[in-house]
């Protein structure tokens, strides 16, 4: 199995009643195809590519957690980073690596926006990468792969590769591990562009099709 059969199948089994939030926005289950498809079309839209390596800057809210889905659900390749005016910004996290085209930037909906779940085009901005310098031969051009910065805490921060799929594996270990099931509320205080909010917490949660609040 890979996201796109699990987010269809956690998908299909909802009965339309656990959700993801973020106290602002809600979806229910059975949207997140549609809603996951509409933020892929506005990325093609805006030209990134299906070959490329991306850098998201991703926010806990629940256009940020969309957007991530979105990547993992269309088996893309991206670099993971804090979302702007994260208090890690001022650390060697955010800046985006030479092998990325574009930077897909999750942005905080204005509070006009009334809408239960706003358009793409109301919280993506996306822009070319100036410090872009090609994707090395090493990297190849195929395979759905995250890759996530280190904290740095044992020297300067290094970029990691995930599998999409071992990464799912893992989030389907700690599913069972923790026993969620789709009855479940999880609260996520934890940033989900690290790999604990993210691989222990966020995927976990949405494997499990439960309800899970993103708290910023």
């Amino acid at each position: 199995m890979n996201f796109a059969g699990l987010i269809a199948e956690a998908a299909a089994a909802s009965s339309g009643i656990p959700v993801l939030t973020d106290g602002r926005f809600t979806c229910a289950y059975p949207e997140l195809p549609d809603l996951l498809e509409d933020i892929d079309r506005h990325l093609r839209d805006r030209g990134i590519e299906a070959t490329e390596v991306p850098a998201l800057e991703c926010i806990n809210t629940l256009p940020g957690a969309l957007t991530l889905l979105a990547l993992l659900y269309k088996g893309r390749r991206f670099l993971l980073l804090p979302g702007s005016g994260h208090r890690e910004t001022a650390l060697e996290l955010r800046p985006a690596a030479g092998f990325c085209k574009h930077r897909i930037v999750v942005e905080r909906v204005p509070p006009a926006v009334s809408s239960q779940r706003p358009a793409p085009e109301q919280f993506l901005h996306v822009s070319a990468h100036e410090g872009y310098r090609g994707v090395p031969e090493e990297m190849g051009e195929a395979g759905a792969k995250l890759y996530l910065r280190t904290s740095g805490s044992m020297g300067a921060a290094k970029i990691v590769v995930h599998d999409h799929g071992k990464l799912l594996g893992n989030a389907l270990n700690c599913r069972e591990r923790f026993g969620l099931e789709a009855a479940d509320r999880v609260a996520l205080p934890v940033p989900i562009f690290h790999m604990y909010g993210l691989g222990a917490g966020f995927l976990p949660a949405v494997a499990a099709g439960a309800s899970v609040n993103l708290d910023e």
